[in-house]
């Protein structure tokens, strides 16, 4: 058995080395559905290089809400599957004020994730990526793991479940807390590895301490601090997974024009064999939209790393 584990870890090893000069697939937050098909096309025009990657998070206002953008985001999406790779952003529950953790475990709305399933399947687009209640270490999710860390788990290994027993499925499955401890540790609600393909993370370029008041510390903060970049590497590694990036930007209202957080994140991608990285080219929730000119310097920085 010692003969046989060592083998098995050189192999992981050599793997983890080779895999480490692979640029990322490069992917775009582009909006909502239709909206987003549109933006991608520009975006591409912008870069000089079609983009390949889309994340698109699915309304979270209520249950039927869910139901509808998704029935309507992916026959969107679906006219572009033969030239672009999907990340669906699922929630796990909505923000109604009723629904809860607890339930979601115990199989009340299990008819919504099959049904998602089978609509996906049905666009034959059954190999997206599906990042299941993505920032969950978070206060503002109402599914935030904090609330209730036991159902919170058992609820996301239902989903998982269910999702893979539709018919045709072969989804991959994207655990993604957002940077940084939050209001849980991370690692303390983590599924299980037969529910997690990807280990992804949200990375958002703001400033609110002399910690990262200048872009060499604020980039040194992310990759070192507590449930970190660095964390997230290691972390996907010791755990056998890929890892990516679903949303990442640049600039914001407290940051600004911030080429070097581009250039940083970049060599970050490559250097560590990510799998993909979404840039959020929006101005909703958060002002990091590049392709619009509002920042001239990070998005020469950005042409330049990703572009043609």
């Amino acid at each position: 058995m010692r003969k046989l584990s060592l083998v098995v870890l050189a192999a992981a090893a050599f793997l983890w080395s080779t895999c480490g000069a692979r640029a990322a697939e490069t992917g775009l937050y582009a909006g909502p559905g239709c909206y987003g098909v549109t933006h991608l096309a520009k975006f591409g025009t912008w870069l000089g290089t079609p983009v390949h990657h889309v994340t698109e998070n699915l309304d979270q206002s209520s249950w039927a809400n869910l139901v509808s953008d998704a029935e309507w985001s992916i026959g969107c999406y679906a006219k572009v599957r033969s030239t672009t790779s999907f990340t669906f952003s699922i929630p796990m529950l909505p923000a109604d004020g009723s629904s809860t953790l607890a339930k979601g475990a115990n199989g009340d709305y299990d008819s919504v994730y099959t049904q998602i399933a089978k609509l996906l399947v049905a666009h034959d687009m059954s190999t997206v990526i599906i990042r299941l209640g993505w920032e969950f270490n978070g206060n503002w999710q109402p599914w935030s793991s904090h609330k209730d860390n036991v159902h919170f788990m058992s609820y996301y290994r239902r989903i998982v479940s269910l999702m893979r027993a539709v018919p045709g499925a072969r989804f991959s499955f994207e655990w993604c807390p957002n940077l940084g401890t939050g209001t849980l540790a991370p690692d303390q609600s983590y599924p299980g590895d037969g529910f997690v393909d990807i280990v992804g993370m949200d990375v958002y370029d703001s400033r609110w301490s002399a910690i990262d008041a200048t872009p060499e510390s604020r980039w040194n903060f992310f990759v070192t601090r507590d449930y970190g970049l660095q964390w997230q590497v290691d972390f996907a590694k010791a755990h056998g997974k890929r890892f990516s990036f679903p949303e990442w930007s640049c600039c914001g209202s407290s940051t600004g024009d911030d080429p070097y957080f581009i250039d940083h994140v970049a060599q970050w991608l490559k250097s560590n064999g990510y799998l993909y990285a979404s840039y959020w080219d929006s101005n909703t929730d958060y002002r990091g939209a590049l392709s619009g000119g509002q920042y001239p310097k990070a998005a020469a920085a950005y042409i330049r790393d990703f572009g043609g």
